[in-house]
């Protein structure tokens, strides 16, 4: 509803729901072959309220019927954890969506994820916003409401709350697409976000651009607040400035001349942008605290080094422009194929990094950086000016202002170093900006870097007996000087030590490049037993060498100086790189024994990703030589007596799979007494992160039957995996068994271990036991099954 005024447009909004009125909605899912990346949910005011996940049945069709209170909008979404859909890579599944007995969406074959907004009257949603102009608004009794504003000019445009009265806080968001993850309460996926400069309610201006759409999402805090937000959107005018890209005071946001033009060799020329960290900020702002990762987005944007719980150091930067001029860096590419240097997108959460702004590095009292994590790319936008000037710039034209600021605030996502595997001991945790010292978008230098530099002295330590790392800041220390001696130098020993050395980690022919040969080297060395773990040979560190060395290396030597293939979690030859992945499981097998010809089989299950390489060792045979048949892969095998390395020089993988397939023939001289049995495992998957063999067994050769010999025990399903309050472990061969259950933490402590008599099935209570990824064993008779699982809040 519209109303017009001498003070401008009124939308009014419902004054109050109607009764209570439900619809009835049939949500239909069929799952391909791999249901468990198939989940679905219903969402209202931006929390899930249903969730249909954890789906274990393949080709089966799901049907679930639910009720909606159709005074609300809710959305509908489903996802695909492998970015392929559910039709026809891998079966042929679908989904539909029927609202009272009538079809109102179907589909099968989309990427990441589809959605449809359900019962949504007008301005409730991205996708019905009400169109508004400048001028006054009332918004009555909605909570948070959405608008569509195209500007017919470009120019300075302000939002504000600030005329209420009332003491409910306010919030303003701003956006440049339409999408369901927008409705969330903080600032993820806005090109500017309102401020508290008139608390509690908001304002904030940035320049806009003609005929370009931006979503305005107004909103309360407390949406029990029930009293009318009044906003205003204002044009508050061209910028003027000088326009001539030549000239020394050139404004590129300018779009009237003003005739202020003057030129190099001008005494009133003003000097560059200067950028400047607020050490004092950062100093008063470190926070401990963990994060629950089962996000691979974490990893992959280097947010963090693992999975699980993490321990992370969060902290505020605050970043002043004290020069006479902008720091501009201008609109993110249009095109994400399109190569560039200063920009990089995050196929993650669809966004533009820029490169080379930041860094959060970690010293140790050597100067040696340690691996914690960085966000080195941020949206560049002014947050606050001083002198009332007006913020201009965003996350979709971005820069900062001459006198502005912008803010990270402590509380953002990968606004924090991960210290979870940083050994106890004193560090400087240091934020450093324009690491590399590059002009701006125009081609602007910096007037000075010394301020680009802010330090804090910590002391890391932990408590093993109650699995908590924690810090301390150090109150006096000396700033940081490189191993070269340069204060607040960026000079790094090489793995030898040398200080600006040019030893390259896994150049073991140390001739300055890896290469297909150093791999070939890793290979020899790992079957040998002779190359030991050091810094320059250990790319994982993780004080072995394995095929995950010669995968990472391998990936190096053909992807050198390349940006990380998508998907891929690190940069090529950014070494060490270590992630345990407890969410991907492979299963192992030796079947198919044939004592004639001497030969058995090993089988895999890898039901979650691809893999890129395997490594195991055999006991109680000698291998005489192996064949590969799996038909599909174009890999290679390499062995010795005990030992067996399988992997691509070209980057093939083992397609993912929820059946045994067979993988390798294994010749072997001798014939074996007793059992044969795989051991030392060492996998790797697709994003080369360390995976857990679920299952791998003994095979015995002695005192059985031909049918015994092609007959897979097994194994056990543990469910739901993540788990919240109870595991359940389920084997239909067990048959009123004694077993055994032990489970151990992340770190190796062991907290259940009980033998129960059991059949088919048993049931664990979660209520003692943090959020985390555990592991089990559990044992019936001689066979054992090792296996992960995790525990969500």
């Amino acid at each position: 509803m519209k109303l017009n005024s001498l003070f401008g447009i009124f939308l009014l909004s419902l004054s109050f729901f109607s009764a209570v009125a439900q619809k009835e909605y049939i949500i239909e899912l069929k799952t391909d072959d791999f249901p468990y990346e198939s989940s679905w949910e219903i969402r209202r005011g931006g929390k899930t309220i249903f969730k249909k996940e954890n789906l274990n049945i393949p080709n089966h069709l799901y049907s679930d019927t639910l009720s909606l209170d159709s005074n609300y909008c809710h959305t509908f979404l489903i996802f695909d954890k492998n970015n392929n859909g559910i039709c026809c890579q891998n079966g042929d599944g679908y989904y539909r969506v029927y609202e009272n007995g009538s079809l109102i969406l179907e589909g099968n074959e989309f990427q990441t994820s589809e959605y449809l907004f359900l019962n949504c009257p007008s301005g409730t949603n991205c996708e019905t916003p009400y169109p508004i102009e400048p001028g006054k608004i009332l918004l009555e009794d909605n909570p948070d409401s959405w608008y569509l504003f195209i500007p017919d000019s470009t120019g300075l445009y302000q939002f504000s709350t600030c005329q209420n009265n009332s003491n409910c806080e306010t919030k303003i968001w701003g956006y440049n697409g339409c999408y369901p993850e927008l409705a969330g309460d903080d600032r993820p996926g806005t090109i500017f976000y309102g401020e508290q400069e008139c608390a509690p309610h908001r304002e904030i201006s940035a320049l806009l651009e003609k005929d370009e759409s931006y979503y305005i999402r107004i909103g309360r805090e407390d949406i029990t607040c029930t009293d009318s937000i009044w906003w205003e959107l204002s044009f508050l005018g061209q910028i003027s400035g000088c326009i001539d890209p030549l000239a020394c005071n050139y404004n590129p946001l300018a779009t009237q001349d003003d005739g202020s033009c003057i030129f190099n060799g001008d005494p009133d020329c003003p000097e560059g942008p200067d950028l400047s960290i607020d050490e004092r900020r950062l100093k008063t702002s470190l926070i401990r605290h963990e994060i629950f990762n089962s996000d691979p987005c974490l990893n992959a944007e280097g947010c963090l080094k693992g999975y699980g719980t993490r321990t992370v150091i969060g902290f505020a930067t605050w970043i002043d422009n004290k020069g006479k001029k902008d720091f501009y860096v201008g609109h993110p590419p249009e095109d994400i194929f399109e190569p560039n240097n200063t920009w990089e997108f995050d196929a993650c959460h669809n966004h533009w990094h820029y490169e080379g702004y930041a860094e959060y590095l970690l010293f140790d009292t050597a100067g040696i950086k340690i691996p914690v994590g960085v966000k080195n790319g941020f949206c560049i936008m002014d947050v606050g000016c001083n002198d009332n000037k007006s913020k201009v710039y965003h996350c979709n034209f971005q820069g900062i202002s001459s006198n502005c600021y912008d803010i990270y605030e402590r509380h953002l996502a990968c606004q924090w170093i991960d210290i979870t595997d940083v050994e106890p001991g004193q560090y400087t945790l240091v934020i450093q900006i324009n690491t590399q010292r590059l002009p701006d978008a125009l081609g602007q230098y910096e007037t000075g870097y010394e301020n680009n530099w802010a330090q804090v002295c910590i002391e890391i330590f932990e408590d093993p007996d109650f699995d908590y790392k924690g810090f301390t800041i150090l109150p006096d220390c000396e700033r940081y000087v490189d191993c070269a001696g340069t204060l607040q130098g960026n000079a790094q020993p090489d793995c030898n030590g040398e200080c600006n050395g040019t030893r390259k980690q896994g150049d073991l022919d140390q001739n300055d490049l890896r290469d297909s040969w150093d791999v070939l080297q890793y290979i020899e060395g790992i079957l040998n037993n002779n190359l030991n773990a050091t810094l320059c040979t250990d790319l994982n560190s993780d004080g072995d060498i394995s095929v995950i060395d010669a995968v990472l290396l391998q990936e190096c030597a053909l992807n050198e100086n390349s940006p990380p293939d998508p998907g891929h979690n690190h940069i090529p030859c950014e070494f060490p790189y270590k992630v345990d992945n407890p969410f991907d499981s492979v299963w192992l097998y030796l079947s198919n024994w044939n004592e004639a010809e001497k030969y058995i089989d090993l089988e895999l299950k890898a039901p979650y990703k691809d893999l890129s390489a395997l490594q195991f060792e055999l006991e109680g045979i000698e291998i005489e030589s192996i064949e590969i048949i799996l038909g599909n892969y174009n890999g290679e095998v390499f062995h010795n007596e005990k030992k067996v390395i399988v992997f691509s020089k070209t980057e093939d993988l083992i397609g993912k799979t929820l059946n045994w397939i067979p993988l390798l023939r294994i010749y072997y001289s001798d014939s074996p007494e007793g059992e044969i049995c795989i051991v030392d495992e060492s996998l790797a998957n697709e994003q080369f992160e360390n995976i857990l063999p679920v299952q791998t067994n003994c095979f015995k050769t002695s005192s059985i039957s031909f049918s015994d010999v092609n007959t897979r025990l097994n194994p056990w399903q543990v469910y739901p995996n993540p788990v919240r309050e109870h595991l359940n472990f389920f084997n239909p061969a067990i048959l009123n068994q004694e077993c055994s259950l032990e489970i151990w933490t992340q770190g190796g402590v062991l907290i259940h271990n009980s033998i129960q008599q059991i059949n088919q099935s048993m049931r664990i209570s979660t209520e003692n036991m943090r959020e985390s990824f555990y592991f089990y064993r559990i044992t019936s008779g001689s066979h054992s099954q090792i296996g992960t699982f995790v525990l969500l809040p």
